[in-house]
C-alpha cells in the first residue's frame, strides 16, 4: 500500500466539515469500502453520526459481556473491524490502537475521518532516579532492532527486568503499545505511532488553523503528506471540497458575523490591569505571583460576574490552569458544584456540556509547553505559536452558546490573548492554503 496524503480539510467552524462528513460516508461506504470516523465527542457519535448515516449502520465501541468475561472498548473495536463494520469512535480510544487493530484496519481497506486534530505528543514529567532505574536495570530498553525511530528518537520496549517493576508498570505499559519514546538521549515522550497514518486507504482531518497546532509539526517531523482542502455548499445544495482554496471571502464575512456576538470586556476596563505584560497570566506567570496578587485576580473575576453580566451561575463558565482554580474561585462559580460547575479546563474541545453558557472568563495566556517546543526545535520544525494560542482559545469559546450563533461576555485579562483575539476577529489570520 502506497504511502496516504492526508487531506486537511482547514475550515472556520459552522464552514460544514461535518455536514460534509456525513454526505460522503453516506454516499461512499459500502463493504469493499467502510470507514472509520473519530470525534473528541461522544455526544457526536450518538446524536449525530449514528442518526444520520444509518444507512451504513455505523457502530460504536462499547463494553461488553461476551460469554462471560469482559470484553473493553479496544476488544469491541477489533470485534467491529474483523467484521468489517463503520466505526465512530473518540480520539481516547483512537489513542490506544494496537497493532492487531491495525493489521485489520489495513487487510479491511478503512478510510479514517478524524475530527479536529488528535493529541500526538506528551511530555512525560519522569523523575531522574526513577529514569535511571529503568534505564540502568533494564526495566526498559531502546529498541535497536526498530527500523523507524533512529538517531535522536529511539523506541523504548520492555527490559528482561520483569519482577519487581510494579512502581514503573505505567511506562512499561506504555512500551508494550508502542508509545514511548526517548528523545535527545534524555526526554521520555508519549508519541503516537506516525506508521498508523500509513494504514488507512485514505485519510481526512477536519480541523481549524492546521497550522499553529502540534499534530501539523508531528507530520512534518515524521514525512507525513498532507494537502489543503476547503468546503463549499450548504445542506440544500450538498457539500463538496475544493482543493488549495482558503475561501477568504466567505471566512472573513463568517469572522464579522462572530464579532458581533462576541462581547469583549474593554482594553481600558480596570479588571484588565492584572494582565497587561505580555507573558501576564501564563502558567509560569501564576507560579511566580504572591497570594496577594492571585487574589486581586480572584476578586476581579467575581466583580466581572457579578457586577458585569447579567444571568445566574448556569450562565457563567470560566477557564484556568488545574492547580490555581481553587484559589481563584469564588461564590457563584464554584468548580465543585455539580448542578452549575462553571470551570472548564482552558484547552477543552471535547464537550458539548456547555454550549448554554454565556457569560465567559478566560484567565489563561496559553503557550506550547516548553518540553514540545524543545523537541521540535531540536529537530529544525517549528510551530505557529500564535496560532496554536489562537485556535485554543477559539475551541474553548465554541463549548458555549456562540456555537448556536447567539452572543456572548468574554473576559479576557490577557493583553497578549486579546491581541490574538482582535487580529484574528479583523482576518489577519487568513492566508492561502494553497499548497
Amino acid at each position: 500500500m502506497t504511502k496516504v496524503t492526508v487531506k486537511v480539510i482547514d475550515a472556520i467552524m459552522g464552514k460544514g466539515k461535518t455536514s460534509w462528513a456525513i454526505q460522503h460516508m453516506n454516499e461512499n461506504a459500502s463493504e469493499d469500502n467502510p470507514f472509520i470516523y473519530i470525534t473528541p465527542f461522544l455526544d457526536e457519535i450518538k446524536d449525530r453520526i449514528i442518526p444520520e448515516c444509518k444507512a451504513s449502520k455505523f457502530a460504536q465501541p462499547e463494553v461488553h459481556i461476551v460469554r462471560g468475561k469482559r470484553q473493553n472498548k479496544s476488544d469491541s473495536l477489533k470485534a467491529l473491524l474483523v467484521e468489517g463494520r463503520n466505526i465512530a469512535s473518540t480520539h481516547k480510544l483512537f489513542s490506544r490502537v494496537d497493532r492487531e487493530a491495525l493489521d485489520l484496519i489495513k487487510l479491511r481497506g478503512y478510510t479514517l475521518i478524524l475530527d479536529e486534530v488528535m493529541s500526538v505528543l506528551e511530555p512525560l514529567d519522569v523523575p531522574e532516579a526513577d529514569f535511571k532505574a529503568m534505564m540502568g536495570h533494564d526495566v526498559l530498553r531502546i529498541d535497536e532492532d526498530d527500523p523507524i525511530y533512529q538517531g535522536s528518537i529511539r523506541k523504548l520496549m520492555p527490559g528482561s527486568t520483569m519482577k519487581d517493576v510494579s512502581a514503573f508498570r505505567y511506562y512499561v505499559d506504555l512500551a508494550e503499545m508502542d508509545r514511548l519514546v526517548l528523545a535527545n538521549g534524555k526526554a521520555m515522550l508519549w508519541l503516537f505511532p506516525h506508521e498508523i497514518f500509513e494504514t488507512f486507504r485514505d485519510i481526512y482531518c477536519m480541523t481549524y488553523m492546521f497550522e499553529g497546532q502540534i499534530q501539523k509539526a508531528y507530520y512534518d517531523l515524521f514525512g507525513v503528506k498532507y494537502e489543503y482542502f476547503d468546503v463549499q455548499g450548504s445542506r440544500d445544495a450538498g457539500f463538496k471540497l475544493v482543493p488549495g482554496v482558503d475561501g477568504r471571502d466567505t471566512e472573513m464575512n463568517a469572522l464579522e458575523m462572530i464579532s458581533g456576538l462576541i462581547d469583549l470586556i474593554p482594553e481600558d476596563d480596570r479588571l484588565n490591569c492584572v494582565g497587561d505584560e505580555p507573558g501576564a497570566l501564563s502558567l509560569s506567570w501564576y507560579q511566580r505571583q504572591t497570594p496577594a496578587v492571585i487574589d486581586l485576580l480572584r476578586k476581579n473575576l467575581g466583580n466581572y460576574f457579578k457586577h458585569k453580566t447579567k444571568g445566574g451561575a448556569r450562565s457563567r463558565l470560566w477557564a484556568t490552569y488545574s492547580k490555581f482554580v481553587r484559589p481563584l474561585e469564588g461564590n457563584g462559580y464554584m468548580s465543585s458544584n455539580k448542578d452549575t460547575s462553571a470551570h472548564l479546563a482552558f484547552n477543552a474541545k471535547a464537550t458539548n456540556k456547555y454550549r448554554t453558557r454565556f457569560n465567559l472568563a478566560y484567565c489563561c495566556n496559553v503557550h506550547l509547553k516548553p518540553e514540545i517546543t524543545r523537541f521540535f526545535d531540536f529537530h529544525g520544525v517549528k510551530i505557529d505559536e500564535e496560532q496554536y494560542a489562537l485556535s485554543v482559545l477559539i475551541q474553548w469559546v465554541w463549548r458555549s452558546r456562540i456555537r448556536e450563533n447567539k452572543s456572548v461576555t468574554l473576559y479576557l485579562p490577557s493583553s497578549r490573548m486579546r491581541g490574538l483575539l482582535h487580529r484574528w476577529l479583523s482576518g489577519e489570520f487568513l492566508k492561502s492554503k494553497i499548497s
